[in-house]
Parts: C-alpha cells; structure tokens; sequence
C-alpha cells in the first residue's frame, strides 16, 4: 500500500493532526519560544527520505503525515523544547525518523515487533518530538488517531 492510495477519511483525519501542530507552533512563535521564520509548513518534497521510509516499512499514513506535517529548521528555531525536556522532531531528519522507530534505542533488528530482538514501534506509530534523548515523548497512532506522551526519563 503506498500514500496514494489513503482515503480521503484518512487524508482528513492526518490533515487535522496537521493544523493542531500548526497551531501549536504559530502560537510558540507568538510567545517568542520560536521564530516563526524557524517553521516549515508542508507539503514537503519527499523524494530524498521516502527509501528510508520505504526502509524501515513505515505505514503509508504515516508516510503521508510526514509530508504535510510542519517542523521547524533547527537553525532558525530557537528554543526547541517540547515538554520537560523534550525537543520537536523533523521527520525529514534520517536520524530522528530511524530513532523514532526504536524508542529504547535498542538497535533493534528486522521488523517483526513480535521478535524481541525486532523494533519496538508499530508502523502506524510515530514520534512527534525527538525520542532516544531520554525525556518526554509525544506519540502518534495513525491507526487509531491518538496523541499521548511517554517518559523515556525513568
């Protein structure tokens, strides 16, 4: 299954997720935590990272998010705290994506999450904020189309 085949429920869903970061980040730019210069709306070009993504086997609807989905250049950004710690991902990033499909920052072998030597992320789960840095973690389901955090701090 590749991202064109997504539906448009899907499309609509993901786009949501989209304009609530927007939001988010318009708003740390209002507070001056950021430089809105610093924010990289989507649509990105996805040429270079779509083998990687291809790679490590990652849902088409997360494909999808990543192209829509605004980051900020870390260059211009400022501050890029997320929470307790945490920073704010670039999904076109080649480390950060790979990080992200193994939050105990295990090297983790193959893509069976059943293995335990296998990744520790499902392939419609991804990061929102950088993992392996050993603090707060915001995580999205494309599946089932949840937000949550986890602590990798303790």
């Amino acid at each position: 299954m590749d991202i064109s085949s997504l539906d448009e429920a899907t499309k609509a869903r993901l786009q949501r997720v989209v304009d609530l970061m927007r939001e988010f980040y318009g708003t740390r730019a209002e507070m001056r935590y950021s430089d809105a210069a610093a924010i990289q709306p989507g649509p990105h070009d996805m040429t270079r990272p779509m083998p990687l993504y291809q790679s490590l086997k990652l849902d088409p609807a997360v494909i999808y998010l990543y192209s829509i989905l605004p980051y900020f250049d870390e260059t211009e950004a400022g501050q890029m705290e997320f929470y307790m710690g945490g920073t704010w991902s670039n999904h076109l990033d080649k480390d950060q994506v790979q990080e992200g499909c193994d939050p105990f920052c295990l090297d983790s072998e193959g893509d069976d999450v059943s293995d335990p030597k296998g990744p520790y992320m499902w392939p419609w789960f991804t990061p929102l904020s950088v993992l392996c840095g050993r603090q707060q973690v915001l995580i999205y389901d494309a599946m089932g189309d949840r937000v949550w955090t986890i602590d990798q701090g303790r």
